[in-house]
């Protein structure tokens, strides 16, 4: 009689033991749902074993291609990168894809690669310094360059080739950079004509780029790069400021929370994320309110890209710095 009572009495004992087990310290049962990742919220440097300045970053539909002081970088995922000298010696200060070819810019030329090797010269009957370029879609040939003194080129070839001066923009303007947003080219930098410097904007009619309209602002400093989301232009400028335009004429300043200069910026699905001097790295999903995220670099970041599951920043240094895409 006392050994079945001691039996019923440790099986009570083990199954009030195995009971407590299951709940946490607070008798509660934990969440299974962590909070849900922001787009361009976290971001992990990863090595391009290269201590050159990376200017530009472009893709194919099976590669990421960078552009370096002498060298490109090549990735697949965006992760392990590979170099391969250009054979030129130049700095590649821009490179684009435009579904055919790749296109780099070099100080005074255009150069051509179809895979991102064995590069060639597309356009060389240049005097002023080129700068950046822009294409019309991957599905489109076309393509614009830009520089100094008012330097506006055009190409229509898939190949990437013949380039001819298409513009003639006032040569007081030192254009930047070049983006394709919202079915036009935008060409963005500063003129110095009217005794102090001033932004300005040269844009194409939407799927004819031979006319163009040049717009002056008001601000004294240079526009870098713009981008679009929820039917507004964004533009980002030196010394962390930022534009914002529902037309491309009329540009209201928005609060930014850096001071650096700003050199790139994108849209990811419905996030705007723009990079700058100092690693700084910030996002918005409005065009109005904007959150800092740690990139984990401090050098300089130069330009940005995504592909559908992986952001891309590259800089200073070797710079290279990826975010994946939450859910892709």
């Amino acid at each position: 009689m006392k050994g079945l009572l001691y039996t019923a009495i440790i099986s009570i004992l083990a199954l009030t033991l195995v009971i407590s087990c299951e709940k946490d310290d607070s008798g509660t049962k934990p969440d299974p749902s962590p909070p849900e990742t922001e787009i361009g919220e976290y971001w992990l440097p990863v090595s391009s074993n290269s201590a050159e300045n990376l200017y530009s970053i472009t893709r194919s539909d099976s590669i990421f291609l960078i552009g370096g002081d002498k060298s490109v970088f090549s990735s697949e995922q965006g992760i392990s990168w590979e170099s391969s000298l250009t054979g030129r010696g130049n700095p590649i200060y821009d490179i684009e894809f435009n579904g055919i070819v790749f296109l780099a810019i070099e100080p005074e030329v255009v150069v051509r690669s179809a895979y991102g090797e064995n590069w060639s010269s597309a356009y060389a009957y240049i005097t002023d310094t080129l700068v950046g370029i822009a294409t019309a879609g991957k599905s489109a040939a076309s393509a614009i360059a830009v520089g100094s003194d008012g330097q506006i080129i055009g190409c229509h070839g898939e190949s990437g080739s013949p380039w001819g001066r298409i513009v003639d923009a006032p040569t007081s303007r030192s254009y930047n950079g070049i983006c394709y947003v919202n079915d036009r080219f935008l060409a963005v930098g500063i003129d110095t004509s009217k005794g102090s410097p001033h932004a300005v904007i040269s844009v194409s009619s939407p799927g004819y780029e031979h006319n163009w309209d040049h717009i002056t602002l008001t601000q004294d400093y240079s526009i870098n790069d713009i981008a679009m989301l929820d039917n507004k232009f964004v533009a980002v400028c030196d010394s962390g400021r930022m534009l914002v335009s529902s037309d491309i004429q009329v540009w209201t300043e928005i609060t930014s929370p850096v001071t650096v200069d700003l050199n790139a910026i994108i849209t990811v699905d419905s996030t705007l994320i723009a990079v700058g001097d100092s690693g700084r790295i910030i996002t918005s999903t409005d065009t109005e309110n904007w959150e800092t995220r740690d990139s984990g670099v401090l050098h300089d970041l130069y330009d940005i890209i995504a592909s559908d599951d992986m952001i891309v920043t590259v800089g200073a240094k070797g710079i290279i710095v990826t975010s994946e895409i939450p859910g892709k």
